[in-house]
C-alpha cells in the first residue's frame, strides 16, 4: 500500500505532458491525409521503368499531403505491397471504363513515390 502518494503523482506529472504531446503529433499526421470525394478519373498510368506503381490523376484535385508536389499525379498505388492493391487497380480500371466517379483516401504520406500521395482506400460510386 502507498502511504504517501504525492511523490508518485509528481513523478507522473513529469511524464504526462510528453505523452500527450506525442499523441497530438500523431493526430496531426493522420489529419493531413487527403480524401478525394466523388472525383473523375482522368488518367491511370503504369510505367515499369519507375517501378510497380499505378499513378492516378483525378478531377477535381483535393488538398493533398504536403509532400505531394508532383503537379500532375495526385495518388500512387504500390502494386507490390499486397493483393488488395491489385484489386484496387482492377476497380480503378473498371470505374474508368464505366465512367463512374470514385472516392480515394490518401495516407497523408508519399511513401510509395516521393512526391505523390500514397492511396489508402478506394470506393467506386454507382
Amino acid at each position: 500500500m502507498i502511504r504517501n502518494i504525492r511523490p508518485f503523482l509528481s513523478h507522473f506529472r513529469m511524464f504526462a505532458v510528453p505523452l500527450c504531446f506525442a499523441c497530438s503529433a500523431t493526430a496531426t499526421n493522420i489529419a493531413a491525409a487527403s480524401t478525394a470525394s466523388q472525383v473523375t478519373l482522368l488518367e491511370i498510368s503504369l510505367n515499369p521503368t519507375i517501378g510497380n506503381f499505378v499513378f492516378i490523376r483525378i478531377s477535381p484535385v483535393p488538398a493533398l499531403a504536403s509532400c505531394a508536389n508532383n503537379g500532375y499525379w495526385q495518388y500512387s498505388l504500390n502494386l507490390s505491397t499486397s493483393s488488395m492493391a491489385n484489386q484496387e487497380y482492377a476497380a480503378l480500371l473498371a470505374a474508368q471504363m464505366a465512367g463512374k466517379t470514385v472516392t480515394i483516401s490518401g495516407t497523408g504520406t508519399c511513401n510509395d513515390f516521393y512526391n505523390v500521395e500514397s492511396a489508402n482506400a478506394l470506393n467506386v460510386q454507382s
